[in-house]
């Protein structure tokens, strides 16, 4: 009898699950039209935005479509990127678009695209309001994007470092996604997990014996999550970009003394476009 019981609540768990998986997937957006008078303008502090819609269709993961309207003078966002593709069509105004830092000026009836990750926005450069429709799409090919705070490397000594790199490429089949030897810092190398993850390799020395070093995690935006790391507790060095590769890092330190250091990869870092290459 217990086992029948068992066996009933694992079924019915098992629908349940279900159940919460089906009502969390948002209904496939078939053909359909959207008036302008029925989109409702919200303020923000820019100007305003009409959302139009954000769900999946039949080819694509997700469909986004919204509205802008910028005020003179004012800046969408600060120059950033994302792994979903987008077109713009400018409905009314004078904006100029900065893409990977080339700026364009662009006028009513022009149509701007956004290729995937690659910096980009826009500022109203005209004497009125512009606005432009945003029509952004996910599909399969699409990288998830960035979380706010991920597991990127975990930092360990080696005896050895050629050694290490042999040991480890050839003990895991881990590729060696780079190495340095210049006098810019301590000799290392990163051999690549996945992905987005990563073994990093330091010679040991007395002062740095051979074990744990440090965890490395990636962050989206260090600067602004600093304050709030320091608030929660935990002790975090000012920010620096690295020579070697780009990334913005801190050095920061938790509880007993265990070492975290903290990264943001613009996309011209060294291992952001490692990721980015990445071919399992």
């Amino acid at each position: 009898m217990r086992r029948i019981q068992m066996c009933l609540i694992a079924m019915m768990a098992a629908v349940a699950g279900s159940l919460a998986t089906l009502a969390a997937q948002k209904p496939v957006q078939r053909s359909t039209t959207f008036e302008w008078a029925a989109l409702e303008a919200r303020p923000t502090q820019i100007g305003m935005r009409r959302t139009v819609m954000q769900a999946p269709t039949p080819t694509l993961d997700e469909l986004e479509i919204h509205i802008t309207t910028l005020n003179v003078g004012q800046v969408s966002h600060p120059p950033h990127q994302h792994p979903a593709e987008e077109l713009l069509i400018v409905k009314e105004g004078t904006v100029e678009t900065l893409q990977n830092g080339k700026a364009t000026r662009l006028g009513p009836g022009s149509i701007i695209f956004h290729s995937s990750n690659d910096m980009h926005n826009i500022r109203n450069v005209g004497s009125i309001p512009a606005t432009y429709h945003v029509i952004q799409w996910k599909t399969p090919a699409t990288a998830p994007a960035p979380a706010p705070l991920a597991l990127n490397h975990v930092a360990i000594a080696v005896p050895d470092l050629d050694e290490g790199i042999r040991y480890y490429t050839k003990a895991l089949g881990l590729k060696e996604a780079f190495t340095f030897r210049d006098n810019r810092g301590s000799p290392l190398s990163y051999l690549q997990i996945s992905r987005d993850t990563f073994l990093e390799l330091q010679g040991a020395t007395a002062e740095r014996p051979a074990g744990l070093i440090h965890i490395g995690l990636e962050v989206a935006d260090l600067r602004a999550a600093i304050p709030r790391f320091r608030a929660a507790g935990l002790t975090v060095r000012d920010p620096s970009t690295s020579a070697r590769t780009g990334a913005v890092i801190s050095q920061a330190e938790g509880l007993g003394g265990l070492r975290f250091e903290l990264l943001e990869f613009g996309p011209d870092s060294l291992q952001r476009k490692v990721i980015n290459d990445w071919k399992q």
